[in-house]
């Protein structure tokens, strides 16, 4: 059976996700960079390398693994644009868990819920991470380098932290 932690991190989880699917279902909202990056992505999936223009060596993209990534899930003949969808839902979810986790951590008690509600809810957080962009991936590998660090495991914290530059360069702050 279910500890309540545990039933709880998946209420949480699914409310993350929900309200995203939500707002997205709603709004249709797919942000105008989220294009350059599915661009990237598409001409990678098909062999062309990091390049918007074919031919055009330059690395435009400032979010290389998530380009990566949706290389690798377009190069299945998956579609990009919902695939980039997917992994910010995935994201946004483990996100909400991890900070639920992060305020256990620091003793907030029966109050740990409110701080991963908040994010779930956060209309700025909602927007952000249904809009096709890395921002769900990136905060996920933020939040988790302060998770590791706080509970005492620097290996975690480090990956957690080079995942988080990969995504965006300013992960290495």
């Amino acid at each position: 059976s279910m500890t309540a932690q545990t039933r709880l991190s998946v209420y949480l989880f699914a409310l993350a996700v929900g309200v995203r699917i939500l707002f997205h279902q709603y709004t249709g909202f797919i942000a105008d960079d989220a294009f350059i990056t599915f661009r990237y992505a598409h001409n990678l999936a098909l062999g062309n390398g990091f390049v918007y223009n074919l031919g055009e060596r330059v690395m435009g993209t400032t979010t290389p693994l998530f380009t990566f990534l949706l290389g690798l899930v377009g190069s299945t003949g998956l579609d990009i644009p919902r695939a980039a969808l997917a992994i910010s839902l995935l994201a946004s979810g483990f996100t909400a868990i991890v900070i639920y986790r992060l305020a256990l951590t620091l003793r907030f008690t029966h109050w740990a819920v409110v701080p991963a509600v908040l994010f779930a809810l956060w209309p700025r957080s909602v927007v952000a991470e249904s809009c096709g962009m890395e921002a769900a991936l990136f905060g996920l590998f933020v939040t988790g380098a302060v998770y590791f660090h706080t509970v005492r495991l620097p290996i975690y914290a480090l990956a957690m932290g080079t995942l988080a530059t990969l995504t965006r360069p300013e992960g290495l702050a």
